[in-house]
């Protein structure tokens, strides 16, 4: 009797390290990350306006929308991008705005959607006002999908956006 306990145990445990080591090897592949630089050219033609509301010093908008030009140090980013802005809340000293992206990449390589944040900060003179951008997406199409993409981004008034950031493949 205590030899069958000694051998139910002995393939109890032999299961266990069996499924850990199933679990755990997928799981401990590890992720490459490929850093970029881009540069976002926003067509001031393509702009849409959506809702724009005054309450005292403050304006709440939503629903504006653009597209940009990026060019990109990884192919798999350089393409055509439209951005919408669900939110954004601007007062005398800086813009707190949020909203989603979707970036068609060129020569048919697939698709990007992500959500983005910005922050702008006002300057005493318009033109060196400067924006921080953060934002993160995921490839939804083509090669790029099952990608992730995480970038920062700075500009001043009307420059094209800088961007940096890294792509993280499985």
């Amino acid at each position: 009797m205590k030899r069958s306990r000694y051998i139910m145990l002995v393939l109890a445990v032999l299961l266990m390290i069996v499924l850990l080591a199933a679990v755990a090897g997928p799981a401990s592949a590890k992720a490459t990350k490929t850093w970029f630089t881009s540069t976002q050219t926003i067509d001031f033609d393509s702009i849409t306006h959506g809702e724009f509301v005054f309450a005292g010093a403050t304006a709440h908008m939503r629903g504006d929308s653009w597209s940009s030009w990026d060019d990109s140090s990884d192919r798999r980013l350089e393409g055509t991008t439209a951005l919408y802005i669900h939110d954004a809340t601007a007062d005398p000293v800086r813009v707190v705005a949020h909203g989603t992206y979707r970036t068609v990449v060129a020569g048919g390589l697939g698709v990007w959607e992500g959500t983005w944040t910005l922050k702008e900060i006002y300057a005493t003179d318009t033109t060196t006002d400067m924006r921080y951008w953060k934002g993160e997406g995921r490839g939804v199409s083509g090669a790029v999908a099952g990608l992730l993409v995480k970038w920062t981004a700075e500009s001043s008034f009307m420059d094209p956006i800088a961007v940096t950031g890294y792509i993280i493949e499985k």
